[in-house]
């Protein structure tokens, strides 16, 4: 054959770094001394830093050119919600995009089925999408999906590769993705378009545990049969190590009290400024010292005896009086009843954290019981200090409009000013082709009618502006802002 070039896909997968590591995939280097004169190029949309220095070093030696467009998709509003009452939650977010096309993954063919059928039920089209239907199934629900633009896809991992449709409007997890780039190229599905688009993530301590089982338990044997290996058992253990730290990078993304867009894009070795779009962004979790509480959970932990699962341990803490709590003796215990004065949903949210903290961890070869892991036993022990997110109460989308309206009146924030800013902003996205509030988000618009600046350094103090904005509108806004004043005066 004459071939004019090799082209190898999914490049990140030759990267023992990479998130889905395929050790088949280092034969390609062959390539380059079998065929010297082909020209070979490599395409992924997932590989940070160190998996990209990993693919130049496998495939191409170190000398390549490298072409990394940034991994910025601003037009998606991101969030993360606690998992409880996760399938009302989805039927609440589906009314809110009625007749619009998305695609809802879950972990479990099993759940792909029953969520489909739910959907459907309450007036939403939808279709299931896994490797456990037939072939002739997959195929029509994928050429519905491709042709009606108000089909939701209920999926498993298998829906997605090689799906470039332009006009999705949402991608919402039931369950936890696998690792931080697995989110990032699934969520990245949505929006492709440039318009508005919109990823929610809902996640709860049962994930954590099954991502974390999944990892552990990963199927030697199947590893066996893909490669020979002299060193397979040692390439296995250093894949699980790897891919605990992916799992861990995405639990502090689920975590995150701050800006989640510039925790995903620092991921990938990108720095941000609050993007205005994402739920940290637009409604803020406060951070507190919840080094009491956590001690109080740690220490009931261990007076059970490192054996129980989290709801036990929630049920002990609130003395909720159950018939495990009466055999186990557990109601005899002084921490029994200990935490009643807080809502049971506040100790779920805490143990979730601490096990995303690695300060405790899970009997996954057990029976899921809750233990401590070295840093509980120091928080135990010597106190050391806990910052922990308060999550607030899941709220509609017109609910917070609402709350924030009532916010900035209450915070008298010149509403002449603001929807003068508010017009400026739509001027400028015009111009430039992108949604509002990838200038600014309401919440910033809002700061800065409130705080009125004069000058570039207190306009660098407005909340939601960085460097990059900061050199790129602070000169617009300021006059809009010196002209409203000047009327003001002049009245």
């Amino acid at each position: 054959l004459d071939i004019g070039q090799f082209v190898i896909d999914e490049v990140h997968c030759v990267s023992q770094w990479g998130h889905d590591f395929h050790p088949e995939y280092m034969q390609l280097a062959q390539i380059r001394t079998l065929f010297p004169g082909v020209p070979l190029a490599g395409f992924t949309a997932t590989a940070d830093k160190q998996t990209r220095a990993d693919i130049l070093a496998r495939i191409f030696d170190g000398n390549a050119d490298l072409f990394a467009l940034g991994f910025d998709r601003p037009n998606i509003q991101i969030a993360v919600e606690d998992k409880a009452g996760a399938t009302k939650r989805l039927l609440e977010l589906m009314g809110e995009h009625r007749g619009e096309q998305g695609i809802v993954y879950c972990l479990a063919r099993k759940s792909v089925d029953r969520l489909a059928q739910t959907l459907r039920d309450n007036g939403f089209p939808a279709l299931p999408y896994h490797a456990g239907l037939d072939t002739e199934v997959r195929r029509q629900n994928l050429d519905r999906f491709l042709t009606d633009p108000t089909v939701t896809m209920v999926a498993t991992i298998a829906f997605g590769m090689g799906i470039d449709k332009p006009d999705v409007r949402f991608v919402f997890h039931t369950d936890l993705p696998a690792n931080m780039e697995a989110y990032y190229q699934e969520i990245g599905r949505a929006g492709r378009d440039g318009k508005p688009a919109r990823a929610v993530l809902m996640y709860g301590f049962d994930d954590i545990r099954i991502r974390r089982a999944m990892i552990d338990e990963g199927n030697a044997a199947d590893a066996q049969k893909r490669i020979e290996h002299r060193r397979l058992d040692a390439l296995l253990d250093a894949q699980k190590r790897i891919e605990h730290r992916r799992l861990d990078a995405l639990l502090a993304y689920c975590e995150a009290s701050s800006c989640r867009r510039q925790v995903l894009l620092g991921y990938f070795g990108e720095t941000h400024s609050p993007c205005g779009n994402c739920d940290q962004c637009l409604q803020p979790s406060a951070t507190v010292d919840a080094t009491d509480r956590a001690i109080a959970l740690l220490e009931t932990v261990v007076a059970t005896g490192q054996l129980y699962g989290q709801a036990h341990i929630v049920d002990v803490l609130v003395g909720r009086d159950t018939d495990r709590t009466r055999s186990a003796g557990h109601n005899q215990l002084s921490c029994y009843g200990a935490g009643k004065a807080t809502d049971p949903g506040v100790w779920r949210s805490l143990l979730r954290q601490l096990y995303a903290a690695n300060a405790i961890t899970v009997d996954i070869a057990g029976y899921g019981g809750v233990k401590l892991a070295e840093r509980g036993w120091r928080i135990l022990r010597e106190g050391e200090r806990v910052m922990l997110r308060v999550e607030e109460a899941r709220r509609s989308s017109a609910s917070r409009r609402t709350t924030r309206l009532a916010k900035a009146i209450a915070e008298n924030v010149d509403g002449t000013l603001l929807a003068a800013l508010k017009r400026l902003r739509v001027e400028l996205a015009r111009a430039r082709a992108v949604p509002a509030y990838v200038v600014f988000s309401d919440k910033t618009l809002s700061d800065m009618a409130m705080i009125k600046p004069r000058d570039r350094a207190q306009f660098a103090t407005v909340y939601g502006v960085g460097q990059k904005k900061l050199a790129e509108f602070a000169d617009v806004f300021l006059a809009v802002i010196a002209r409203h004043e000047s009327a003001q005066a002049a009245d």
